[in-house]
């Protein structure tokens, strides 16, 4: 099932060589053992994994991250080599992937062009990634700020314009290995910061985003469905991105609060939602705890009653922090909860402790929003039946 251009040695997709029958069940598999202590086989709560029809299996990804290196005469971008891990950084290889059949034809376009236009200089040019978001291409490389980018003035960037990048960033990070980007220490070279997605959603060059966004809208309209937010309504939306699931709350009148770590995903999101029935905060969910308790006493206030209570959350592989888990279940007590997880061993031990403070586990919709590799992302939706 391997398609044309995947090389050998390249690492990238786990799932390359299985059909997409046998990629789906065993993710289904692994959903069931993973989830196995809260649901019985029997009562239909897991439902089977929701993908992209075969088409959308190829050439699906338009946002890349990928090492680059110098190797003959030329820049290569790919993944590190498995067989050169263990050596010196100087000598390890990167498999190239430029012709990768899951990045869409703009995205090998675009990165074939800048291989062409990166300065043949590595010694002067410590680049260490490259990163397509959409629209938006970022070069990270290894060394700080003072280094002299005076080749970028020079190139006719006209040449990506023409592939639709929008942008051209810089990002300085001296230490670049396991974690891409600095924080935050970048420069724009060409361009404009943030554009418009096909939605006329506001976003950067960090700002993250699905790779299937046909998927992830299924999973947002089921995931409304189920919270049924309306006036009488207030939604707490962690981890809230750009906010694409925020702006559904507001639009079916709901009052919402949302938090963000990334200051560019916060400012994309005040963009893409204007409206007095919305807070966003920057920051950890954890430490914007007091400012969401004040902003629910003050709701409840103005409503003079008790507003139905929300949430929606789409936390990192690792979950919920221990303290946001603990207010939710303990404080907040949510009528009903809508739970995207994109890692099933940090949703057992989440849902795990719902269950113990009175939730029950009303549906879990696993999606392929990752076609090609082992990763599956899961949609629990939770009603709380104890007062």
């Amino acid at each position: 099932m391997r398609g044309p251009g995947c090389p050998e040695s390249c690492p990238g997709c786990s799932h390359r060589d299985q059909s997409a029958e046998a990629s789906l069940s065993q993710k289904q598999a692994f959903l069931a053992r993973s989830l196995a202590a809260l649901v019985e086989p029997s009562n239909e709560v897991l439902q089977n994994v929701v993908g992209p029809e075969e088409p959308r299996r190829w050439g699906y990804r338009e946002r890349t991250c990928l090492r680059a290196g110098f190797q003959k005469g030329r820049w290569v971008l790919g993944f590190l080599d498995p067989a050169t891990t263990r050596l010196r950084a100087s000598e390890r290889q990167i498999v190239a992937i430029p012709d990768c059949p899951t990045h869409s034809p703009r995205v090998r376009r675009v990165l074939r062009r800048l291989c062409d236009l990166l300065p043949p200089d590595p010694a002067g040019f410590p680049l260490a990634f490259v990163v397509v978001s959409g629209a938006l291409v970022t070069l990270v490389v290894k060394c700080s700020r003072k280094f002299r980018a005076d080749w970028t003035h020079v190139v006719d960037w006209s040449l990506l314009a023409h592939e639709g990048v929008q942008g051209v960033f810089l990002n300085f990070h001296p230490s670049a290995g396991d974690r891409v980007f600095s924080s935050g220490d970048g420069l724009l070279v060409f361009g404009d910061p943030v554009v418009q997605d096909e939605r006329g959603f506001y976003y950067g060059p960090q700002s993250f985003q699905q790779l299937l966004p046909e998927l992830y809208s299924q999973a947002l309209n089921l995931a409304q469905e189920f919270l049924q937010p309306d006036s009488s309504s207030l939604v707490v939306d962690l981890y809230c991105g750009t906010g694409s699931s925020l702006k559904r709350w507001v639009s079916a009148g709901a009052s919402a609060f949302g938090v963000e770590l990334s200051s560019e995903a916060i400012d994309c999101a005040k963009k893409n939602i204007e409206s007095d029935r919305l807070e966003v905060l920057k920051g950890r969910c954890e430490h914007r705890l007091p400012q969401i308790q004040s902003w629910l006493s003050a709701q409840e206030s103005l409503a003079h009653g008790s507003l139905r209570r929300l949430l929606f959350v789409n936390p990192p592989r690792s979950g919920l922090e221990t303290s946001v888990l603990s207010w939710i279940t303990s404080s907040y007590k949510p009528k009903r909860w809508a739970y995207l997880s994109c890692a099933p061993g940090s949703l057992a031990r989440d849902l795990e402790v719902a269950t113990r403070f009175g939730y029950r586990i009303c549906l879990l919709q696993p999606y392929d929003f990752f076609p090609r590799t082992a990763h599956v992302e899961t949609l629990a939706l939770l009603e709380r039946e104890t007062a």
